[in-house]
């Protein structure tokens, strides 16, 4: 077990904190006993922005490993985002007693003593590098390794060159996906059929059609290729160009919540769900009517109802993945949109497969 702690600490040290996430919160019931393990999450939570998920795995952190000084600056820094600043002063000056100077200490003590409101302190905290104020135990590093990194990089960044540059391969077009670097959508006679369909396209639209889709997932635009791609499947394109788009949707990349670029709002997406099928959203709602079962867990998740003030729709959410879920909890979903066999009450006519979830702070 200890090979999958590494795997994630390898990336979290690459800033890959989303993936790290995901390869973590699966394993909680067997590592719930593991400081590491929520020291990772807590620390990952927080530069993903989920300082409520956060909170919870670095308090686990710290009961597990009483006192630990990363556990406690994580927990600092989460109580000065919710502008409790006498509780993460208190666990500031309790570190500087028991582990004297650090830096991440003072320049947490030096946030609080330049903001004048709690909205200042939480705007630079938004802005600035939140490992100031954190410490992730390193292990000692071998101080040969970097050099022969380097080395190695350089000697073969020469050799490259001379062998390459020469028949000017550096200039040449980079391929930025070539697994789709071949599609023709056009090999085939005819790009129209019947006008029966949902989009009724020319073949100049189909055209520019296919092209956009290309486009869009050479710019890693994956969320907006597939609704186009949607929209060509529902259109009166030829039968052998939607076989192409088809083909195409296998290539589709799942986004995490740093790497989405594109979402639809809840409107977008009820008002036509086909059209979005397979596509990537990410709402802040509430949960409720939580249902916990040995394979999942679904909820209905109130769409936009966070801060109570507008509820915009309910949708059905299904987890595979364990997580700690309370009711009326605020969260953030990031989930793929679904068609049902039938349209479920509540659902207008699709759910929600849950890719990640964030707790919002309350």
């Amino acid at each position: 077990m200890d090979q999958v702690l590494s795997a994630a600490e390898k990336l979290y040290f690459r800033g890959k904190y989303s993936r790290v996430l995901r390869m973590l919160e699966p394993q909680v019931f067997q590592y719930r006993d593991s400081y590491r393990f929520y020291l990772l999450l807590g620390y990952s939570c927080l530069f993903t922005g989920d300082f409520g998920g956060g909170y919870s795995y670095l308090r686990r952190a710290e009961q597990l490993s009483p006192g630990d000084t990363s556990a406690n600056l994580g927990l600092a820094l989460v109580s000065a985002k919710r502008g409790e600043t006498e509780e993460a002063i208190r666990i500031w000056l309790s570190i500087l007693e028991n582990k004297g100077e650090l830096k991440e200490v003072q320049r947490g003590l030096k946030l609080i003593r330049e903001s004048k409101e709690f909205s200042q302190i939480a705007m630079r905290l938004e802005e600035e590098k939140l490992d100031r104020y954190l410490r992730y135990p390193r292990k000692k590093k071998n101080p040969w390794k970097k050099v022969l990194i380097v080395s190695s990089v350089i000697i073969l960044g020469s050799s490259v060159f001379l062998y390459f540059d020469p028949y000017g391969w550096f200039s040449k077009k980079e391929i930025l996906r070539p697994e789709i670097a071949g599609i023709d959508f056009f090999s085939a006679s005819g790009s129209t059929e019947n006008e029966n369909a949902e989009f009724v396209l020319t073949e100049d639209e189909v055209r520019a059609s296919t092209e956009e889709i290309l486009d869009l997932m050479n710019s890693f635009r994956d969320n907006m290729a597939r609704r186009e791609i949607n929209r060509l499947l529902l259109s009166n394109a030829a039968e052998d160009i939607k076989e192409k788009a088809r083909y195409l949707i296998q290539y589709i990349a799942e986004p995490n919540f740093a790497t989405l670029k594109d979402s639809f709002t809840f409107e977008q997406v009820s008002s036509q769900p086909p059209l979005y099928e397979g596509c990537y959203i990410a709402w802040k709602g509430k949960s409720a009517n939580i249902v916990t079962k040995n394979d999942e867990i679904t909820f209905d998740l109130l769409v936009g109802y966070h801060d109570e003030s507008l509820l915009e729709g309910v949708v059905k959410v299904r987890l595979d993945f364990p997580v700690f879920l309370e009711e009326n909890r605020r969260v953030e979903v990031l989930a793929k949109i679904v068609l049902p066999e039938k349209d479920q009450p509540g659902s207008r006519g699709f759910t929600l497969d849950g890719v990640s979830i964030h707790k919002l702070l309350e």
